[in-house]
């Protein structure tokens, strides 16, 4: 459509309706499928598609997609109408107007809008708050716009845009528009329409939200979706929707175990983790020997870890590199910079950073030559190994420094983005699919097909990762830790062992993720019941409720369990329990302390920890065995619903869901470390709790209550760990002992 004018919600005296209130209490979809925008099928004008720079007039680019001829518009997936416009004479060309809010797979429920343009009118029902199906009529198509019912030929102008983006995009000249607050306008100074310039290159999604619809028509998304993609040397995270942070992969040094609360851009060196958070904080955490995860302190722009050494951009433009310098790779320049890249080795790490005015500097190590960058006007620019890569400004590559394994030898076209990892790299091309080159021994130069929009390497980039233009995750290469696994799907329970974690999926198969060193990460086929992870093995009982057990066996026969019919299992530090299912306890591997020597009777449930066991009985009483040394085999008297067991403590949920707690760091005396009444309590290198209302608390100093995910939880476990009420999975803080 060749419109001047592309979009306003909303202006003075416009006769639309709006409604597009907190979203309470809604359930996300664990999967949305979109299909077309038109019935009959028509086909879309090749002129005006998205990103066209000729269907407008001279310096617009459309942001939609035409589709000409006559039908009805109909909903490309289920949502909720929050925008009904009539024909108006302030109806800036987009005549009658329909936008539906469609909400997404994962935390929180993000959401992407359509809007359907020029209609000669609306279908019966089709208001604001009004629910929708998928293929659910809205109106005819026509040519509506400008006040006039036929102002253009019959077409639909079909747009999808991402939610509540600021920022006023008329261009010069334009900035006295007067545009109102909208659920696609965060403020009253932002309008959902765009003019385009130059920096802005057609095809690509824009920064005033719009996304292109071929994107979403016809295709099925689902969980998880991410906001960022990032890649370390063994391990990989992303950013959830609701700004948390979930990684997997290699986990020794603590690098997937990320503090609660939200990021938005993250960094992964080769065994340690950077983000920053959304008050420009930087926090770092995993391998500490060089003090990389110890960053300056003040608020910063980006962030890039390296090896074994960090770099960032300050807010005031400036550079700070911290961690290891041994090659000088800590002591930038000074100047003013835009974005920085830390790369490195084996034997040494050097840096480069994009300049204020576009030019490159570089620093550290340059036995290959890696340190000299070439002249020139540039976008971005990567350190690897022990080469370097940049995007110039025309949007091609150039590499410089060790090409043995042909890592500076960059392929021709237009790019977006550029990663480099040890001796291979990847680049986003302009239309969104991804090109790699160099060293490949595991699959690192064959990226997956499709539409890519943000694309990660880190550490000795063993591995990458990407986000999909549908904001799934995809990564290739080395997976010998698991890091270019990410977890999928949704979730009835989840249990941390010391460096690796393992979930009971909805279809009841189990998932795991993190060290592998032993196969405690990798689960068996089949369906189950429930898991528990220990800190190299993982037990879990069947659907049939027989048991299985893997991982290290340490000689103590703790991967061999007994047969029998058993309905809860829980996995110590070298010993394990189960219940039966006529209620009896049945322990096996280590007994040095008698932990796997349990008493007669009749049980509830069963908790292994450290050379202990306690265990709720059948009139609710609490039964302990093992070493006692700390008091941890001495429950306090009374009645309790749960018990878990961690490292030399426990504690168990009383009647009136309070608290008691025993161990080594508890006391002999039921201490309460946390007040209020709860659902469940688990124990495992820290202690946390389901509160009544679902939300979360823990003792640990390192997962203070400001840092603690937001949102309701189902169940929680003391290692950082939590199963969402949507089914999803939170992770946060650092490991505890285990």
């Amino acid at each position: 459509m060749k419109t001047f004018m592309m979009r306003l919600l909303m202006t003075i005296g416009a006769t639309g309706l709006l409604n597009d209130g907190v979203l309470a209490a809604v359930a996300c979809p664990a999967s949305v499928a979109f299909g077309p925008a038109t019935s009959p099928a028509l086909v879309a004008d090749p002129n005006c598609g998205y990103g066209s720079a000729t269907c407008l007039q001279p310096g617009q680019r459309h942001v939609g997609i035409d589709y000409p001829g006559t039908g009805s518009a109909i909903a490309i997936a289920a949502g909720t109408v929050v925008w009904v416009e009539a024909l108006n004479a302030n109806d800036h060309g987009m005549g009658n107007n329909v936008i539906v809010r469609h909400l997404l797979p994962g935390p929180n429920c993000a959401a992407v809008y359509s809007s359907y343009s020029h209609l000669a009118g609306f279908a019966a029902g089709i208001a604001v708050n009004q629910t929708v199906t998928k293929g659910q009529v809205l109106g005819a198509i026509g040519g509506s716009g400008n006040g006039q019912p036929n102002a253009f030929a019959p077409h639909l102008h079909l747009e999808v845009k991402a939610a509540a983006v600021t920022g006023n995009p008329l261009g010069v000249g334009n900035q006295n528009k007067t545009c109102a607050t909208s659920p696609l306008n965060a403020t009253a100074n932002s309008c959902w329409r765009y003019v385009g310039s130059a920096s802005s290159p057609v095809g690509a999604p824009d920064a005033y939200g719009y996304l292109n619809p071929a994107d979403y028509l016809n295709k099925t998304l689902t969980a998880p979706l991410y906001r960022q993609i990032a890649a370390g040397g063994r391990h990989s995270c992303g950013i959830r929707p609701d700004y948390s942070v979930t990684c997997w992969g290699f986990n020794y040094y603590g690098q997937d175990f990320a503090p609660a609360g939200g990021f938005k851009q993250l960094s992964l060196g080769n065994d340690h983790s950077c983000g920053i958070a959304a008050n420009d904080t930087l926090t770092c955490w995993g391998r500490w020997d060089f003090g990389q995860v110890t960053p300056q302190a003040g608020r910063f722009r980006q962030v890039a870890a390296g090896v074994d050494f960090t770099c960032a951009v300050k807010m005031d433009n400036t550079l700070a590199c911290w961690g290891r310098g041994s090659e000088g790779q800590t002591a930038p320049p000074t100047g003013s910079f835009k974005q920085v890249s830390a790369g490195g080795d084996w034997w040494g790490g050097h840096a480069c950073a994009l300049r204020a005015d576009n030019t490159l500097a570089c620093w550290g190590k340059n036995d290959k030559g890696q340190a000299r960058p070439p002249s020139g006007s540039f976008k971005q620019v990567g350190a690897g190994g022990a080469y370097a890569c940049a995007l110039k400004s025309d949007g091609s590559l150039i590499c410089w420094g060790d090409d043995e394994q042909g890592q500076a030898t960059p392929p021709t076209g237009k790019f977006k983005q550029l990663v480099t990892g040890v001796a291979s790299a990847c680049a986003l091309r302009s239309n969104n699919t991804i090109a790699c080159w160099g060293w490949s021994p595991d699959g690192q130069t064959s990226p997956p097909s499709g539409s890519f929009k943000q694309i990660s390497a880190g550490g000795y980039g063993y591995h990458y990762c990407a986000l999909r233009v549908d904001n799934t995750p995809a990564c290739w290469g080395d997976d010998g830790h698991g890091q270019a696994t990410p977890p999928a799907g949704k979730f009835k329970h989840v249990s941390g062992g010391a460096y690796h974690t393992c979930a009971l999926k909805a279809d009841n198969r189990i998932a795991c993720w993190g060290t592998d060193d032993y196969g405690e990460a990798t689960p068996p086929s089949g369906t189950f019941k429930q898991v528990s992870a220990g800190p190299q093995f993982t037990c879990a009982v069947r659907a049939d409720k027989t048991l299985v057990c893997w991982g290290d066996d340490s000689g103590f026969g703790i991967t061999t369990p007994p047969s029998g019919s058993f309905q809860q299992v829980s996995a110590g530090y070298s010993h394990a329990c189960a219940l039966r299912t006529d209620n009896a306890v049945v322990c096996w591997g280590w007994n040095q302390g008698g932990e796997a020597t349990p008493p007669g009777g009749s049980f509830k449930q069963v908790s292994a920890a450290v050379g202990f066991t306690c265990a709720l009985k059948s009139d609710n009483t609490l039964a302990c065995w093992g070493d006692d040394e700390d008091g941890q085999a001495t429950p306090p008297a009374g009645k309790f619903k749960q018990v878990s067991s961690g490292g030399y403590d426990s504690c168990a949920l009383k009647e009136d869901n309070t608290l008691a707690c025993w161990g080594l760091h508890y006391g002999f005396n039921g201490d309460v470390p946390l007040v209020g009444t709860f659902k469940q309590v688990s124990v495992n290198g820290n202690t946390c709790a389901l509160k009544m209302d679902n939300t979360l608390a823990c003792l640990s100093s390192d997962y203070g209550e400001d840092r603690l995910p937001t949102g309701t939880f189902q169940q929680v476990d003391g290692n950082g760990c939590g199963v969402r009420t949507d089914g999803f999975i939170s992770c946060f803080g650092m490991p505890g002992f285990r």
